[in-house]
Protein backbone atom coordinates (compact mmCIF):
# COMPACT_ATOMS: atom_id res chain seq x y z
CA UNK A 1 0.00 0.00 0.00
CA UNK A 2 1.15 3.29 -0.99
CA UNK A 3 0.87 6.58 0.93
CA UNK A 4 0.26 10.31 -0.16
CA UNK A 5 0.65 13.24 2.17
CA UNK A 6 -2.12 15.58 0.56
CA UNK A 7 -1.88 19.12 1.26
CA UNK A 8 -5.19 19.97 2.16
CA UNK A 9 -6.66 23.32 2.12
CA UNK A 10 -9.82 22.61 1.96
CA UNK A 11 -10.65 24.77 -1.54
CA UNK A 12 -11.93 22.82 -4.80
CA UNK A 13 -8.40 21.74 -5.96
CA UNK A 14 -7.11 20.33 -3.36
CA UNK A 15 -10.41 18.11 -2.23
CA UNK A 16 -10.39 17.04 -5.98
CA UNK A 17 -6.71 15.96 -5.38
CA UNK A 18 -7.55 14.27 -2.52
CA UNK A 19 -10.78 12.56 -3.64
CA UNK A 20 -8.28 11.74 -6.57
CA UNK A 21 -5.55 9.69 -4.79
CA UNK A 22 -7.92 8.11 -2.28
CA UNK A 23 -9.58 6.93 -5.58
CA UNK A 24 -6.60 5.10 -6.63
CA UNK A 25 -6.18 3.50 -3.77
CA UNK A 26 -3.32 4.77 -1.65
CA UNK A 27 -3.64 5.55 1.83
CA UNK A 28 -3.80 9.46 2.76
CA UNK A 29 -2.58 11.49 5.22
CA UNK A 30 -4.22 15.34 5.17
CA UNK A 31 -1.85 18.35 6.28
CA UNK A 32 -3.69 20.72 7.34
CA UNK A 33 -1.38 23.79 7.98
CA UNK A 34 -2.81 27.13 10.00
CA UNK A 35 -0.50 29.92 8.52
CA UNK A 36 -3.10 33.29 10.01
CA UNK A 37 -5.05 33.47 7.38
CA UNK A 38 -7.87 35.26 7.69
CA UNK A 39 -10.53 32.90 6.15
CA UNK A 40 -9.59 30.68 8.28
CA UNK A 41 -13.18 28.54 7.88
CA UNK A 42 -11.17 26.83 5.35
CA UNK A 43 -9.48 24.65 7.92
CA UNK A 44 -13.04 23.23 9.46
CA UNK A 45 -13.61 22.11 5.51
CA UNK A 46 -10.10 20.20 5.16
CA UNK A 47 -11.00 18.55 8.71
CA UNK A 48 -14.29 17.82 7.26
CA UNK A 49 -13.16 16.97 3.78
CA UNK A 50 -10.37 14.76 5.37
CA UNK A 51 -13.17 12.72 7.67
CA UNK A 52 -15.15 12.26 4.71
CA UNK A 53 -12.23 10.54 2.59
CA UNK A 54 -10.97 8.77 6.04
CA UNK A 55 -7.57 10.44 5.83
CA UNK A 56 -5.43 10.51 9.15
CA UNK A 57 -4.60 14.29 9.87
CA UNK A 58 -1.83 16.01 10.94
CA UNK A 59 -2.66 19.60 11.87
CA UNK A 60 0.33 22.11 11.94
CA UNK A 61 0.52 26.11 12.93
CA UNK A 62 3.40 28.40 11.27
CA UNK A 63 3.89 31.85 12.65
CA UNK A 64 4.62 34.20 8.88
CA UNK A 65 4.43 37.81 11.17
CA UNK A 66 6.40 39.24 8.65
CA UNK A 67 3.96 38.66 6.13
CA UNK A 68 1.29 40.27 8.01
CA UNK A 69 1.39 43.90 6.30
CA UNK A 70 2.21 42.52 2.95
CA UNK A 71 -0.05 40.51 1.88
CA UNK A 72 -4.69 40.80 2.23
CA UNK A 73 -4.86 37.04 3.53
CA UNK A 74 -3.16 36.96 6.77
CA UNK A 75 -2.35 40.51 7.23
CA UNK A 76 -4.76 44.50 6.49
CA UNK A 77 -4.00 44.51 2.47
CA UNK A 78 -7.68 44.84 1.17
CA UNK A 79 -8.98 41.78 -0.72
CA UNK A 80 -9.33 42.30 -4.53
CA UNK A 81 -12.81 42.25 -5.28
CA UNK A 82 -15.19 42.60 -8.50
CA UNK A 83 -12.48 42.14 -10.79
CA UNK A 84 -13.04 40.11 -14.27
CA UNK A 85 -11.35 37.32 -15.15
CA UNK A 86 -9.02 38.82 -17.89
CA UNK A 87 -8.00 41.11 -15.19
CA UNK A 88 -7.37 38.44 -12.48
CA UNK A 89 -4.87 36.36 -15.16
CA UNK A 90 -2.89 40.00 -16.44
CA UNK A 91 -2.28 41.74 -13.39
CA UNK A 92 0.39 39.93 -12.17
CA UNK A 93 1.12 39.06 -8.22
CA UNK A 94 -2.16 39.72 -6.38
CA UNK A 95 -2.36 41.35 -3.00
CA UNK A 96 -3.45 37.44 -1.75
CA UNK A 97 -0.36 36.40 -2.69
CA UNK A 98 1.48 35.28 0.91
CA UNK A 99 4.92 35.08 0.23
CA UNK A 100 6.81 32.53 1.49
CA UNK A 101 3.63 30.09 2.08
CA UNK A 102 4.22 27.72 -0.30
CA UNK A 103 7.47 27.09 -0.01
CA UNK A 104 6.42 26.72 3.84
CA UNK A 105 3.93 24.22 3.15
CA UNK A 106 6.32 22.12 0.99
CA UNK A 107 8.78 21.86 3.64
CA UNK A 108 6.44 21.16 6.24
CA UNK A 109 4.81 18.47 3.56
CA UNK A 110 8.16 16.37 2.36
CA UNK A 111 9.56 16.87 6.35
CA UNK A 112 6.64 14.95 7.15
CA UNK A 113 6.77 12.47 4.10
CA UNK A 114 10.40 11.94 5.28
CA UNK A 115 8.86 10.44 8.89
CA UNK A 116 6.14 8.35 7.47
CA UNK A 117 8.09 6.97 4.64
CA UNK A 118 5.17 8.63 2.09
CA UNK A 119 5.65 8.14 -1.14
CA UNK A 120 4.32 11.46 -2.57
CA UNK A 121 3.29 14.68 -1.65
CA UNK A 122 0.60 15.92 -3.59
CA UNK A 123 -0.80 19.55 -3.75
CA UNK A 124 -3.41 21.26 -5.53
CA UNK A 125 -1.44 24.22 -6.89
CA UNK A 126 -2.94 25.78 -10.43
CA UNK A 127 -1.58 28.35 -12.26
CA UNK A 128 -4.03 28.49 -15.38
CA UNK A 129 -6.48 30.93 -13.99
CA UNK A 130 -4.86 32.79 -11.80
CA UNK A 131 -1.25 33.08 -13.18
CA UNK A 132 -0.03 35.62 -10.84
CA UNK A 133 0.61 33.28 -7.94
CA UNK A 134 4.84 32.72 -8.53
CA UNK A 135 4.70 29.76 -6.16
CA UNK A 136 2.09 27.99 -8.42
CA UNK A 137 4.13 27.65 -11.55
CA UNK A 138 6.21 24.52 -12.92
CA UNK A 139 9.12 25.94 -12.12
CA UNK A 140 8.94 26.47 -8.96
CA UNK A 141 7.26 22.95 -7.94
CA UNK A 142 10.79 21.66 -10.13
CA UNK A 143 13.22 23.52 -8.20
CA UNK A 144 11.42 22.96 -4.66
CA UNK A 145 11.64 18.92 -5.79
CA UNK A 146 15.14 19.33 -6.30
CA UNK A 147 15.76 21.24 -3.34
CA UNK A 148 13.94 18.36 -1.12
CA UNK A 149 15.45 15.32 -2.50
CA UNK A 150 19.28 17.22 -1.91
CA UNK A 151 18.02 17.95 1.13
CA UNK A 152 16.19 15.35 2.62
CA UNK A 153 17.69 12.64 1.31
CA UNK A 154 15.20 10.79 -0.68
CA UNK A 155 13.20 10.43 -3.63
CA UNK A 156 9.46 11.04 -2.58
CA UNK A 157 7.55 12.68 -5.58
CA UNK A 158 5.53 15.65 -5.70
CA UNK A 159 2.50 15.78 -7.55
CA UNK A 160 0.42 18.83 -8.29
CA UNK A 161 -2.03 16.96 -11.07
CA UNK A 162 -4.11 20.18 -11.80
CA UNK A 163 -0.96 23.41 -12.46
CA UNK A 164 -1.80 23.25 -16.13
CA UNK A 165 -5.69 22.43 -15.74
CA UNK A 166 -8.19 25.05 -15.62
CA UNK A 167 -10.58 25.02 -12.40
CA UNK A 168 -13.59 23.77 -14.84
CA UNK A 169 -11.32 20.66 -15.92
CA UNK A 170 -10.54 20.09 -12.08
CA UNK A 171 -14.66 20.45 -11.38
CA UNK A 172 -15.01 18.06 -14.30
CA UNK A 173 -12.84 15.62 -13.00
CA UNK A 174 -14.45 16.27 -9.38
CA UNK A 175 -17.70 15.59 -10.58
CA UNK A 176 -16.60 11.92 -11.94
CA UNK A 177 -15.51 11.72 -8.87
CA UNK A 178 -18.44 12.73 -6.85
CA UNK A 179 -16.69 15.41 -4.79
CA UNK A 180 -18.85 17.50 -2.57
CA UNK A 181 -18.57 20.88 -3.71
CA UNK A 182 -20.37 22.38 -1.24
CA UNK A 183 -18.59 20.99 0.95
CA UNK A 184 -15.41 22.65 -0.04
CA UNK A 185 -14.22 26.48 0.88
CA UNK A 186 -12.62 29.14 -1.38
CA UNK A 187 -14.05 32.51 -0.78
CA UNK A 188 -10.95 35.09 0.65
CA UNK A 189 -13.62 37.48 2.30
CA UNK A 190 -16.59 35.72 3.93
CA UNK A 191 -19.66 36.76 4.49
CA UNK A 192 -21.17 36.52 7.82
CA UNK A 193 -25.16 36.37 7.79
CA UNK A 194 -25.29 37.14 12.25
CA UNK A 195 -29.05 36.70 12.28
CA UNK A 196 -28.86 33.13 10.69
CA UNK A 197 -25.62 32.09 11.82
CA UNK A 198 -24.06 31.58 8.37
CA UNK A 199 -21.26 32.06 6.78
CA UNK A 200 -21.31 32.44 2.78
CA UNK A 201 -18.91 33.01 -0.31
CA UNK A 202 -18.14 36.54 -0.75
CA UNK A 203 -18.97 36.01 -4.39
CA UNK A 204 -16.84 38.90 -5.29
CA UNK A 205 -13.00 38.43 -4.46
CA UNK A 206 -11.10 36.72 -6.88
CA UNK A 207 -11.34 33.19 -5.56
CA UNK A 208 -14.92 33.31 -6.09
CA UNK A 209 -14.93 34.52 -9.10
CA UNK A 210 -12.61 31.99 -10.69
CA UNK A 211 -14.74 29.31 -8.61
CA UNK A 212 -17.81 30.58 -9.72
CA UNK A 213 -16.31 30.50 -13.63
CA UNK A 214 -15.83 27.40 -13.13
CA UNK A 215 -18.48 25.88 -12.46
CA UNK A 216 -20.35 27.93 -15.52
CA UNK A 217 -17.48 26.19 -17.77
CA UNK A 218 -18.27 22.80 -16.95
CA UNK A 219 -21.90 23.03 -17.12
CA UNK A 220 -22.26 22.15 -13.72
CA UNK A 221 -24.65 23.44 -11.40
CA UNK A 222 -22.68 25.43 -8.27
CA UNK A 223 -23.79 24.23 -4.99
CA UNK A 224 -22.02 27.14 -3.44
CA UNK A 225 -23.93 29.64 -1.14
CA UNK A 226 -23.23 33.42 -2.06
CA UNK A 227 -23.83 36.18 -0.49
CA UNK A 228 -27.06 38.20 -1.63
CA UNK A 229 -26.32 40.32 -4.45
CA UNK A 230 -23.21 39.19 -4.94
Amino acid sequence: MTLSIVLLSGGIDSAVALAKVRASGSDVEALLVDYGQRHGIELSRAQALAEHYGAKVTRVSVNLPAMRPVDALTGQASVPKRRSLQTIASSGVPATFVPGRNLTLLSLAFSLAAMRGADAVVMGATMTDAPGYPDCRPGFLDAFKCAAHAGLGNFTRLESPWVYKTKAEVIAEGAALDVDFAATWSCYAPSYDLDHGLIKHCGICDACTVRRAGFVAAGIVDPTDYAEGA
